[in-house]
């Protein structure tokens, strides 16, 4: 009996293992384009940029959420600055596998040179979602776009969740591309 007891704890704990390792394995590749806008001269950066996207509202819990905290390796040509006026970037992520379409993109850059972007494409398991922000992120603070419910969301800033300051803009609806199969 004390052998059988054994052998099941041991069959549990090796079962619980290989479940979390199969947990671990469940990360998939996104590629992020950013374009930077051409309407204002100054309207590239040499500050740090962080950016996070998600499949469900960012105030959902069950939420799958990738963050990167500095786009710094830029995928593009040549060893150039990412974030240049005029310049598209393309960045190589990993992280959580989302469950369905993208709705939600924020960036954060930490500095002061007035980043305008204008495009952010990420590409992913269940297609192509394309964020137009067309805006200059504020500094330090989180910004962007969330179209997870019924109405297309502009969230200002926030340094956290307690203290988002949500600007609906109604009647707005964002493009979306889908996967080619």
């Amino acid at each position: 009996m004390c052998r059988r007891v054994g052998c099941m704890a041991f069959l549990l704990l090796t079962f619980a293992q290989l479940h979390l390792l199969q947990a671990k394995e469940e990360e998939c590749s996104y590629t992020l384009e950013v374009k930077t806008s051409c309407n204002i001269l100054d309207s590239g950066t040499r500050d740090r940029v962080l950016v996070r996207f998600g499949d469900k509202s960012f105030y959902d819990a069950n939420k799958t959420e990738v963050l990167e905290r500095h786009l710094s390796q830029s995928m593009n040509e040549g060893n150039a600055k990412p974030f240049r006026r005029c310049k598209t970037d393309k960045f190589n992520l990993s992280g959580p596998c989302v469950k369905k379409q993208l709705c939600y993109v924020y960036f954060k850059v930490e500095g002061t040179d007035n980043w305008r972007v204008n495009d952010a494409v990420i590409h992913h398991e269940y297609g192509n979602d394309i964020f137009h922000l067309n805006k200059r992120l504020p500094e330090n603070a989180w910004y962007g776009l969330e179209y997870c419910n019924e109405n297309l969301q502009m969230i200002a800033s926030f340094a956290d969740k307690k203290d988002a300051h949500k600007h609906v803009s109604p009647k707005v609806k964002p493009r979306r591309k889908k996967a080619r199969a």
